[in-house]
Formats: structure tokens, sequence, C-alpha cells
């Protein structure tokens, strides 16, 4: 049986009628927000107002309103939805303070890092108001799936040394390498192939982790790693021995498949990202119990 997911780039579609404009906020004005600007605009919604702890990340929202306190912003202004792209280890806080004030959200990845943040997302009374950007999931794949699967995961990326010295590298801010590089990876392999059921550690250092993962439907060899030159990036599955290069598939346009899907109700909320936060975090438990 062959996995085919498409998703409708028809951008005839694109501009709203006034009726359907959003009005968005987005917290954090790091490179991925550039993304979000975008394909607001793009959409044909307004962004009001953006957010950083970094004056000089003002030029990107244009004319829109700048903030440096969230909950300035969030008393301030007429929205409709925050986007939160802000460092890992910010996201809960930043999702409770948004449905507090009784926005719509849309997060980055990964949504929370930690057990007791998904809970307390779990038991939030407006939980579904709450949106996450697994984009991933809308990209153009062709696989063979068979009832039982061998499976190799080979993520490669080129860090510089700002990563190793920024909160990305620190395990307790950025959810460590599996979290912060593989959790779109790890969405995958979950959507795909079904729910964890045991693991084995290899290698499990700060910039490379290898194992092996057996999931109901398959049995998994994966590397999640940074310590690579620049020219020898690699994002590959290979899945009963047909080889998939994610580089290649064009993931750029796939955040505007978010927007269209989410604004439309279809939105991938806390109980789409279970499986694949449980994955990583059962694997990160049996390094724990060693």
């Amino acid at each position: 049986m062959n996995v085919q997911c498409t998703s409708d780039n028809n951008d005839n579609n694109d501009n709203n009628d006034n009726n359907d404009k959003q009005k968005f906020a987005i917290v954090g004005l790091g490179f991925i927000a550039d993304k979000h600007i975008q394909t607001i605009k793009q959409l044909g919604h307004e962004l009001v107002c953006g957010c950083d702890i970094d004056e000089e990340k003002a030029y990107k929202i244009g004319e829109a309103t700048f903030y440096k306190d969230i909950s300035l912003m969030l008393a301030s202004e007429q929205i409709d939805w925050v986007v939160i792209c802000t460092p890992n280890y910010l996201h809960f806080e930043h999702i409770v303070a948004s449905i507090k004030a009784d926005k719509k959200v849309l997060c980055e990845k990964p949504p929370v890092i930690t057990k007791e943040q998904y809970n307390m997302l779990d038991q939030m009374d407006k939980k579904d108001n709450i949106n996450f950007v697994f984009q991933c999931r809308y990209a153009e794949y062709d696989i063979p799936i068979l009832p039982y699967n061998e499976v190799e995961m080979n993520i490669e990326v080129y860090r510089d040394q700002w990563y190793m010295e920024s909160w990305k590298a620190d395990p307790d801010r950025s959810g460590g390498l599996l979290f912060n590089i593989g959790v779109h990876y790890f969405d995958l392999l979950q959507w795909w192939f079904g729910r964890y059921a045991s693991c084995k550690f290899i290698n499990n250092n700060p910039k490379r982790v290898e194992g092996e993962l057996q999931l109901s439907r398959a049995k998994v060899k994966y590397t999640v790693a940074i310590d690579v030159p620049i020219d020898k990036q690699k994002r590959i599955f290979k899945i009963n021995g047909k080889e998939i290069n994610l580089t290649q598939l064009g993931f750029d346009g796939l955040h505007k498949e978010v927007y269209k899907h989410t604004l439309e109700g279809n939105g991938f909320k806390l109980r789409d990202y279970e499986l694949t936060f449980n994955l990583i975090n059962n694997i990160y438990a049996e390094d724990d119990n060693k």
C-alpha cells in the first residue's frame, strides 16, 4: 500500500474577502517568523503587531505595532490569532498567556517539551484554540507502506558554534536534539508507522543521537545529528528499500497549507502531537533509566 499526502497549491484562492480577514500577532521575530509574516500577507490577512525582546527586529513587521512585552501586546491590541515563534522553552508560557487573553494560537515546533506542560495544556478549557505547525505532513510523499516496515531515518544537518552556545544546545530549554531538530521527522515516523513500542540508544551526545526504535508497524534505525559539514547535510528516509530525500521535496510553501487548514478549523491540535511527544519522551527516558 502506498501513502500519498498531497496539498492544494492553487494560489487563486489566496486572497480573502474582507469578511474573512484575520488579525495576527507574532511573538518572536527570529528567522522562522519570516515565513509566517510572508504567509499572512500572501493569504490576505493582517499582521497588526509583533513582539520581541530585541528592538532591532522591529523592521520585520513594517508598519505593524512593535512590542517588547507580550502582556502589553495582548492587553492593547485587537488580535484574533497569536503566532508563537519564540524559543522552545517559552512556548508553553506564551500559549497559556494567549489563551487566557482569549486568543487563538498557532505555535511553532515543538509545542511543549515536558510532560507537565503537556498535561497542563490538555486540562485547559480552550485547548482546541491551540494549533501547531507540523508542515511536513502536507508535503507530497509516495511511500511503500507495508503491514510491517524496515526504516532508516538519517537527519544530519550543519549547525555552527552559535548553536552550541545558545539555548538550542541546552536540553532544559530546547528539549534536546530530538525535540529541537528531530521533532518533525519523528512526527512523520509515528504518523506513518504507529505507536512507540521500545528503543535502544547507540550514541547520545549533544551533537549526535543514534539509535534503534520499534514502532507498532516498523523497525527504525535513526540518526539525528548537527556535526556534519554544510556540504554533507542530508534529510533522508529509506523505507523498505526506497530512499526519500526530504530536502528535495520542497517544503518552502507548506506554511501556507498550515494556515489554510488551521483557519478552516482543521489545524493540528494537542492530541495530534501526543504520539510524537510520547515517542521522543520515551526515547529519552530509556537513556535516563540506564
